[in-house]
């Protein structure tokens, strides 16, 4: 029997708005269904949801080695460390599935297993703003990205310019790399109406409404966001905005719109289930996205596959959404005044369906291929 063998250091099923949870946690609904063995999870402590394909998973095994607890030693660090201390409790046969290239330190000694690596970020974007620790170790961390991929398999990369970045400095291991996009739940976002998401939500009909979703931290610069809506805000005076997610930076970005005097204008401000996002992805005009860098921002797949447009900073995998054929309009500035016009070009837009942008991202595409990859690694085939 093939043994999946899945760590990350994430809550697994816990409710989240975007980003690596939330895909591992579709990726594992699916792979319950069709993965032919055993997934052995090493995940966070925490209150876990159960999965809503399956209420009793039979086949995943999850197993916290971590606390996300706070403390002085960076979370990623203290799950790296849990990971070598419980690396002989791995099957000997299971093929690894990582989503960290730091994660991967605790396999690299013994090449029994074969590894697949999922990269969302790279060594480049270190010196961006950004909360992570491992900034501190941008000197290093393409050393330890060179060991990593010469030890896996096979190399997901999330964007095109990410397999490009990795096969320019890394040549000899180019064969490796794949781009593969975040995928989307086309069952839980899809069109279903302006007009009945906002009675649904008590929005006004007559609104403007522009969303941030994810996290509120340095990365995803939602200080840019909160400027540019002010400049809206002059435009349209029926701009209304929204901020979905939870972060440190949240209470700054909100003193920033009451300095503005249009606090009054955002109609959310906290983290919400995905059923509710949801619904504000169909309620919106515009999503917009200021990060400094992303892999495949889920959020803006999300959007897209609810028909909702997408106003973005030139991030991440953003340029093949738009060469898709999909509404998104790419901001070249992270002046706000620039993402504001951007935004305000779609005040009167028709929103459309993205049906094929929906096909290529969906769990039968994205994750099937990750199965098939998987798949050939545990068996030992040559690489798909």
């Amino acid at each position: 029997m093939s043994v999946m063998h899945l760590a990350y250091s994430w809550t697994p099923y816990a409710e989240s708005v975007g980003g690596i949870d939330s895909s591992l946690n579709c990726f594992l609904r699916y792979a319950e269904q069709h993965w032919p063995g055993r997934i052995d999870v090493r995940s966070l402590g925490g209150a876990q949801g159960h999965s809503p394909a399956s209420p009793c998973p039979t086949r995943i095994a999850i197993r916290p080695i971590c606390s996300r607890k706070a403390s002085l030693v960076p979370v990623n660090l203290r799950f790296l460390l849990s990971l070598w201390r419980n690396r002989s409790h791995c099957d000997s046969h299971a093929v690894l599935y990582l989503h960290r290239t730091d994660h991967a330190l605790a396999y690299l000694a013994d090449e029994r297993q074969p590894l697949v690596l999922y990269i969302h970020g790279s060594a480049e974007h270190l010196s961006l703003p950004n909360e992570s620790k491992l900034r501190l170790l941008r000197a290093v961390m393409p050393f330890v990205e060179e060991a990593v991929i010469r030890r896996s398999s096979h190399v997901f990369t999330c964007s095109e310019r990410g397999r490009r970045y990795y096969a320019q400095r890394y040549p000899k291991y180019a064969c490796r790399l794949e781009v593969l996009p975040s995928a989307v739940d086309g069952d839980r976002f899809r069109p279903i109406g302006t007009e009945e998401a906002r009675r649904a939500l008590g929005i006004d009909q007559a609104a403007f409404l522009v969303l941030f979703a994810g996290r509120i931290e340095e990365v995803k610069d939602p200080l840019l966001w909160a400027n540019a809506f002010h400049q809206m805000c002059t435009r349209l005076p029926n701009a209304r905005g929204a901020i979905l997610g939870t972060g440190a930076l949240g209470p700054e970005t909100l003193r920033m719109l009451e300095c503005y005097g249009i606090s009054h204008r955002l109609l959310c401000a906290k983290s919400v289930p995905e059923a509710e996002l949801a619904l504000w992805y169909n309620a919106a005009n515009v999503l917009l996205l200021t990060s400094h860098f992303e892999g495949s921002p889920r959020v803006a797949v999300e959007a897209l596959a609810s028909g909702t447009p997408v106003v973005s900073t030139d991030v991440g995998d953003i340029p093949e959404m738009r060469a898709s054929g999909a509404p998104v309009t790419i901001s070249d500035s992270r002046d706000p005044m620039a993402l504001a016009e951007a935004v305000v070009e779609y005040a009167g837009h028709k929103k459309e369906p993205c049906p094929e942008f929906v096909r290529t991202h969906s769990f039968a595409v994205v994750f099937g291929r990750v199965i098939e990859v998987l798949k050939a690694a545990a068996e030992g085939t040559a690489r798909v």
